[in-house]
């Protein structure tokens, strides 16, 4: 059995209009493109881009080591995707650093965020990765800062912004937009952060229909408008983010499909096993 699957997130600046015109024309805002360069023969899917959809594509995901530097290797085919840089497919294409799979990054960002010597080491690494492979400039992708790291992730974005907003690089982010991880986690300051960053990218996907069934199949693929019954929804997250200027927000759209496939050929709901192991799955885009 396949399933349509595409491993790409499009975010959009907030408040852009769409008018039936070139994505990469709209009223000069950015439609970014993520790409899951971890899926197997995953270039495939950058080549398969018509031109003027995308302004920046990211790269997801590089790694960092537990001595601020950045490893450009761990993205798979990096030549290939690079050879699209600067043309219409991706006129603008960053690093993401980080992602939710990479554990070992995501305790090394904790690590490096609170020593100075480390936070510069990073900074540095930054600057020289994006002139080492004419990148546009580097997102980072900490999923996620716990309470304690708050003031520290700022110093850290800071310490980036210091090389690489002189050399004409860009510095962005990509963050949990719900309640949980936007609030009650404690570890994003919204305003200290979109100060310093030239673009937020909210994680406006991946909410979860906060249902019975959901829970069961583990499906996540809500990405709900309205506040509905005080879950999470955009317009919410867009609230949440009020105190970043509009101008610096790229709105998450979900391009992706989740799937699950039952272990009979009539098997379906919430009581019936499946052929992988995991309740939900993301089928990689070769996969598809």
């Amino acid at each position: 059995m396949k399933f349509l699957i595409f491993a790409l997130t499009i975010l959009v600046s907030a408040f852009a209009s769409i008018d039936g015109s070139a994505f990469a024309s709209i009223d000069g805002k950015e439609v970014v493109c993520y790409v899951d360069t971890s899926s197997a023969a995953g270039y495939q899917l950058v080549s398969s881009i018509k031109p003027n959809i995308c302004t920046m594509i990211d790269l997801a995901f590089a790694a960092v080591d537990s001595n601020g530097q950045i490893l450009a290797s761990k993205v798979p085919n990096l030549s290939n995707f690079l050879k699209y840089k600067g043309t219409a497919v991706a006129p603008k294409m960053l690093l993401s650093i980080g992602g939710a799979a990479d554990w070992q990054s995501l305790q090394n960002f904790a690590a490096i965020s609170k020593s100075a010597a480390l936070r510069d080491a990073f900074a540095n690494s930054c600057l020289n990765t994006c002139k080492q492979y004419g990148l546009s400039g580097i997102d980072v992708d900490w999923e996620f800062p716990s309470s304690s790291d708050r003031a520290n992730f700022v110093l850290l974005l800071k310490a980036v912004k210091a090389k690489l907003g002189p050399a004409g690089y860009l510095l962005t982010v990509a963050v949990g937009a719900s309640n949980w991880w936007a609030v009650n986690s404690g570890g994003l300051d919204v305003a200290g952060v979109g100060a310093v960053v030239d673009y937020v990218k909210l994680m406006t996907y991946d909410f979860h229909a906060n249902a019975e069934w959901d829970r069961s199949f583990g499906l996540y693929f809500n990405a709900p408008l309205d506040d509905e019954a005080g879950r999470d929804s955009i317009k919410n997250s867009l609230r949440i983010f009020s105190s970043v200027p509009s101008t610096k927000l790229i709105l998450g759209l979900p391009l992706y499909g989740n799937a699950y496939v039952t272990s009979g050929s009539n098997s379906v709901g919430a009581s019936y096993s499946t052929q992988w192991p995991s309740t939900g799955t993301t089928p990689s885009y070769n996969q598809a």
